[in-house]
């Protein structure tokens, strides 16, 4: 009858257990090298058994809060976050486990996958087509996935501009718009046509360069003026200007 007890009992035990369940919630599973961005867990934990739980991992990634908690009810949010540690250096996908445990009772496993990439892997730093007698000169960083990266350091330069150390944040998938000062001389003398845009940003690894384009549009432009001068002789200067950025031939007739 004592054994039938225990038996019963562990069976109890055993269906409690199973029935445990972890539904995991992210926006992103994207970390940046360059920044080692982190990653918001959000996890709903139903069926469980009330006591002291806590969540870790056995791989090179790093899960705040580490400290036990208690759960009471049967459904629990809790929110966690997911940082890589210095040492894990490999791109592309990464699967790892990590474990919610019950202490004394029992540890029920989950696996997680993220995608580990560089940051030229996920931003374009480009221009619309500007034209040569623009007021106002910008150029843009797309960020092509939907991953938030704050804090970012960089300058950059190109054949009409220079700037000096911008800092910014890159929210999921904005295409944030940089406006410039350039000289307008300069801007009107420059030939239409496609030129790089040369970045530096500053990461945790040092400096990262990242080149982009600059479309300057085409805009065909000739100036004419005339000057008659002389009563009794008179003489006529015709003078032609290419007040455009593109090269054309100017013929005086």
């Amino acid at each position: 009858m004592k054994n039938l007890s225990i038996l019963l009992v562990a069976i109890l035990i055993l269906t409690s257990v199973s029935a445990l369940e972890i539904n995991p919630e992210y926006e992103s599973n994207i970390i940046v090298k360059d920044f080692q961005n982190s990653i918001q867990l959000d996890l709903e934990i139903t069926n469980a058994t009330p006591g002291t739980y806590n969540l870790y991992t056995l791989a090179d990634i790093t899960i705040k809060p580490s400290e036990t908690f208690q759960i009471t009810e049967n459904t629990t949010q809790k929110q966690f976050t997911i940082t890589p540690t210095e040492n894990l250096d490999i791109e592309g996908n990464y699967a790892f486990t990590y474990v919610l445990n019950h202490r004394g009772v029992e540890k029920i496993e989950q696996k997680m996958l993220l995608n580990i990439v560089n940051l030229e892997d996920i931003i374009e730093i480009s221009s619309e087509s500007i034209q040569p007698d623009s007021q106002n000169v910008s150029f843009y960083i797309q960020n092509k996935e939907a991953v938030h990266i704050k804090n970012i350091t960089a300058k950059f330069s190109s054949i009409i501009f220079e700037t000096d150390d911008i800092t910014f944040d890159l929210k999921p998938n904005e295409k944030l718009e940089i406006a410039v000062d350039v000289d307008e001389t300069k801007l009107k003398k420059t030939k239409a046509g496609v030129y790089i845009i040369k970045s530096i940003f500053q990461t945790k690894n040092g400096e990262k360069e990242i080149e982009g384009n600059l479309y300057l549009g085409e805009k065909k432009g000739i100036l004419s003026t005339q000057d008659k001068a002389g009563i009794l002789i008179q003489s006529e200067t015709l003078t032609k200007v290419n007040t455009g950025n593109v090269i054309e031939s100017i013929e005086i007739k």
